[in-house]
């Protein structure tokens, strides 16, 4: 028996800094728990409740695949059901829009007492922390959340490992530095 849809999601900004890996409900793409994103409750249910990208919501909205709940986060009464509401007919203002920031991945390379570690960083396009050593120095992330990485051992040259996502912490952190468009310190 295949699950029914929900009539209405409550939806929340969210961000951790537990270092995992989400999938998005709506596009099935990774979500790192490190990263601005929200957290949707079909039916304010908090049990089935799903880490989800944040434009992936606002498009499920727009498309009329995720209706949200009144503000209060509640169901919509019977009276209110009867009129409409809770359904994705009724106008987009009871979604409070959620501010987001433009971001972009920088290629960076960072050390660590026993590793040289590669990968995509995502800062801000411009403005407040949008240089790696403001991300770096700023003190409410623990952990440093790459894409795309190529980890090295420092005492084996040669072996490498990939991975999609790695979190590392700030602690272990002993030199970071953004790589050029070509690969090389630039």
């Amino acid at each position: 028996m295949a699950a029914l849809e929900p009539a209405w999601w409550s939806v929340r900004r969210a961000q951790s800094r537990k270092p995992a890996t989400y999938r998005c409900p709506f596009c099935g793409g990774f979500l790192p728990a490190l990263s601005e994103h929200v957290l949707v409750a079909p039916e304010g249910d908090s049990a089935r409740r799903r880490h989800a990208h944040t434009a992936c919501t606002l498009e499920a909205r727009r498309s009329g695949r995720a209706c949200p709940a009144a503000r209060s986060g509640r169901a919509p009464n019977r009276a209110a059901r009867r009129a409409g509401a809770g359904s994705c007919a009724e106008p987009a203002p009871r979604l409070r829009a959620v501010h987001t920031t433009e971001l972009r991945d920088e290629r960076i390379v960072v050390e660590t007492d026993r590793y040289r570690v590669t990968g995509n960083l995502r800062l801000p396009r411009d403005g407040y922390r949008s240089r790696l050593t403001d991300f770096l120095n700023s003190t409410e992330r623990e952990f440093v959340a790459l894409t795309e990485a190529v980890m090295e051992p420092l005492d084996r040259p040669g072996e490498v490992r990939h991975a999609r996502f790695v979190a590392l912490s700030r602690r272990h952190v002993v030199l970071a530095m953004e790589l050029g468009p070509s690969g090389f310190e630039g």
